[in-house]
C-alpha cells in the first residue's frame, strides 16, 4: 500500500510543475514591467541568433532565454511556450555583457510546444 501511494505521488508531481500551474501567461509588452522578477509564461516564437543565443517573440516584444542551451538554431519559427523568471538589466546583474541597458530576460527557463487545438 505505502509503495503505491509514492508512485501515484510520483506520477503527479512529474506531470507539472509548479511554475507551469502558477506562472501568468503575457500577452503584450505592456505586461512585461508589471511582472518583473515574477515567473512567467511566454507563447510565441522561437528565435535563435549564433551571437545573442535563444529569445522567444511574442506578438509586440521579444526577450532573451537562458540558459542560452534552452534550445539552438534548429528551433528558429517553431511556436513555443517558454516559462522563466522575467529579468531586466536595470534591476538585475545580466547573465550576458552583450544584453542592453533595460533588456528584458528569462532565467531558469524550460520550454514546451503548445498544445495542438482539435
Amino acid at each position: 500500500m505505502r509503495s503505491s501511494l509514492l508512485i501515484v505521488a510520483a506520477i503527479l508531481l512529474t506531470g507539472c510543475t509548479h511554475h507551469e500551474r502558477q506562472a501568468p501567461l503575457l500577452s503584450d509588452i505592456t505586461q512585461l514591467k508589471p511582472n518583473l522578477g515574477e515567473v512567467i509564461r511566454i507563447e510565441g516564437t522561437a528565435r535563435y541568433l549564433h551571437t545573442a543565443g535563444p529569445s522567444v517573440a511574442g506578438k509586440d516584444f521579444e526577450v532573451r532565454v537562458y540558459p542560452t542551451n534552452v534550445w539552438d538554431a534548429k528551433m528558429d519559427g517553431t511556436k513555443v511556450i517558454v516559462t522563466g523568471r522575467l529579468e531586466d538589466s536595470t534591476h538585475s546583474t545580466p547573465p550576458d555583457p552583450s544584453l542592453t541597458p533595460g533588456e528584458y530576460w528569462l532565467s531558469d527557463s524550460t520550454w514546451k510546444l503548445p498544445e495542438v487545438k482539435k
